[in-house]
């Protein structure tokens, strides 16, 4: 752990992004959000399903490409959380929603994403140490079906923000660095380094082994990658 001081007042969306609020932005602002396509994975081996920030990732055991529009706009998925969104689609959201409510929405910065997810604890997770209570707590590889699922089943943390904790990756700001948290200023720390082109992810996911969703795990992915289980939790800024 190291100190940061989160100096902005902020609010965060209580779970994920989720299709239902894609579907509502894609009706109310046609031609903003462009199509984008995804693979949907499917692992059948639970023990062969780590990927995107674990120690040992493997390949699904198939796939298939799907469109980002038709997958929010099934009403099937309505309750899930809004994956396939890329960075820059989480970033081109924010403005328009910016403009139509005349506030700051945005991508939370790494250091507000941690702070919101550790809610004021200062354990591996904000519920404990104890990697095996993971699965009673939230969606990880052991009890997902290897697949995301509706935000708001396992109780919040202890700011009233469900699944910090698992079920789908989120973006942040930040570009992703190994070596900003050495050098970063206490006060609202961003990683803006220009010759990086990845930027951070956070949470782990329902693919995920339990040790990858703690609060301190971070990894990185470039702007344009899209994954069915990576998605974004927007932020608002507060006068």
């Amino acid at each position: 752990l190291h100190r940061v001081r989160i100096t902005k007042r902020l609010a965060l969306l209580a779970t994920p992004l989720s299709c239902a609020h894609m579907a509502w932005f894609l009706d109310r602002h046609p031609g903003k959000l462009d199509d984008g396509h995804f693979r949907f994975k499917v692992y059948d081996d639970t023990d062969k399903a780590y990927a995107l920030g674990d120690a040992i990732e493997h390949p699904p055991t198939r796939s298939s490409d799907v469109s980002t529009h038709a997958y929010w706009r099934a009403p099937a998925n309505a309750d899930l959380p809004a994956t396939g969104l890329s960075w820059e689609d989480a970033r081109r959201f924010s403005e328009v929603v910016s403009t139509e409510l005349s506030v700051r929405v945005r991508l939370p910065t790494e250091a507000e994403w941690e702070y919101a997810c550790r809610a004021g604890t200062s354990m591996v997770f904000h519920f404990g140490a104890d990697t095996a209570s993971v699965p009673t707590r939230a969606w990880c590889c052991v009890n997902s079906g290897l697949e995301p699922k509706v935000s708001g089943q396992f109780p919040p943390n202890p700011w009233g923000l469900y699944d910090m904790v698992g079920n789908v990756w989120e973006w942040c700001q930040d570009k992703y660095s190994t070596k900003y948290y050495g050098e970063s200023p206490v006060d609202d720390p961003l990683c803006e380094d220009l010759t990086i082109e990845e930027r951070v992810i956070r949470g782990g996911s329902s693919i995920n082994k339990a040790e990858t969703c703690r609060s301190s795990h971070r990894y990185g992915l470039k702007p344009g990658i899209r994954d069915c289980f990576l998605g974004f939790r927007p932020v608002i800024e507060l006068p």
